[in-house]
């Protein structure tokens, strides 16, 4: 099981959910943007030194197609910047370049932002199997039975999405860790889940 947080707005609780994944021995993934790569440069290192993995998850979190948010979509041109500039950001903080992993903005893409991913190497666009919801208002105790191993999105090869701005995220992430640690799975980033 992976667990997943994108990071967009804010520290939040970064540097609770690293010492949590300290105490506990295990690793996470992070979707960052490159603004926020740039506003918490230290953060990011500190990730990348503690060996979890950065994803790219744009400059500043638009929609690729509108659907979420009712922009216009974005052109080809803006995409790449989009792209370009958050590995570039996330390069500056830790060293990591974040190819070929990428998380869209909203979850919403088209085939066209598909090929384009490609051809700049990123060869895996990471979704996930459980949305905490967390952002919509669930709270912890909600999380728990939502993305729990029992539940219909947790389970093995679950990757779960949390954000670390949400306090409700944080308080599950404990009872969450505890609950697929005592069921016997594996907590890792996201590419050890990929077949070699």
């Amino acid at each position: 099981v992976a667990f997943t947080f994108d990071a967009g707005e804010g520290e939040g609780y970064v540097p609770q959910i690293l010492d949590l994944f300290k105490q506990y021995g295990i690793h996470g993934t992070f979707g960052v943007t490159g603004a926020w790569a740039e506003q918490h440069p230290d953060l990011v290192k500190r990730m990348v030194d503690e060996g979890h993995l950065v994803i790219n998850h744009t400059e500043s979190h638009q929609s690729f197609t509108g659907f979420s948010t009712g922009a216009p979509a974005l052109t080809d041109e803006e995409r790449t910047a989009q792209i370009v500039q958050a590995n570039d950001a996330i390069v500056a903080a830790s060293g990591q370049d974040t190819r070929p992993f990428f998380r869209f903005p909203y979850n919403d893409y088209d085939e066209q932002s598909l090929i384009l991913l490609k051809q700049l190497g990123y060869d895996y666009t990471m979704g996930y199997t459980c949305d905490t919801l967390a952002w919509d208002g669930n709270v912890a105790a909600d999380i728990e039975e939502r993305c729990g191993p029992d539940a219909e999105g947790g389970g093995p090869g679950a990757i779960l999405l949390m954000h670390v701005v949400q306090e409700q995220d944080f308080i599950a992430l404990e009872p969450l860790i505890q609950a697929y640690l005592a069921a016997g799975y594996q907590i890792v980033t996201i590419d050890a889940m990929i077949a070699p």
